[in-house]
């Protein structure tokens, strides 16, 4: 079940299960993670103390609709449900076949790109619902496919600046998109958390 809601509704069951009701969460998201994650901390607002999105799609209607793949939504007629989506998985999991398990992979991979651009549409929401970091890789010297995320990226900025939910908006020029592979990054992500939390509990 790929539905954005979906997933955080069910991660949120399955963390009150292993930790028990009560609890406040800080909620850490890379990529398509973080539209995840701002979409929980909207959901689950009153039990979450932090969230945190790491080089995130710029979280700008425009940017999400500009990258809409639409030339995958034949996709949908293999799979129209879970119960299709499940068969295809058995076939996958019970099958000898390399060359029909990869054309099985490639065609589940392009459902889930496609319906996550579907759903980021579908839960944009301009407005933070939790105190929210941006951890944001920006490049300097872009090449052709940075030069959008870079624009974007300075659109959420100004899309969240005077929001009170706002904590911060981190840039990291010339990170790569996996962030923390640099130890360098990797601790200021740690450091701003950290120091955002003991400043929020003073």
């Amino acid at each position: 079940d790929l539905d954005y809601q979906n997933i955080c509704e069910k991660t949120y069951k399955q963390v009150k299960k292993k930790y028990g009701i009560d609890k406040k969460y800080i909620i850490i998201g890379h990529s398509y993670g973080g539209v995840i994650a701002l979409l929980f901390s909207k959901l689950y607002k009153n039990d979450c103390k932090l969230c945190c999105c790491i080089d995130n799609p710029p979280y700008v209607l425009s940017f999400f609709k500009k990258y809409n793949d639409k030339e995958n939504k034949h996709i949908l007629k293999k799979y129209p449900n879970n119960y299709e989506l499940r068969k295809r998985l058995k076939i996958i999991k019970n099958s000898k076949n390399v060359k029909e398990i990869n054309k099985e992979i490639d065609d589940i991979y392009t459902l889930i790109v496609y319906k996550s651009s579907q759903d980021r549409i579908k839960y944009y929401d301009k407005k933070l619902y939790t105190p929210t970091i941006f951890f944001r890789a920006y490049h300097t010297k872009p090449k052709k496919e940075d030069i959008d995320w870079n624009k974007y990226s300075i659109k959420e900025n100004k899309l969240f600046k005077k929001d009170k939910n706002m904590i911060d908006y981190v840039i990291m020029n010339d990170a790569n998109h996996f962030i923390w592979e640099n130890q360098e990054f990797s601790d200021i992500i740690i450091d701003t958390i950290k120091k955002s939390l003991s400043f929020r509990i003073r």
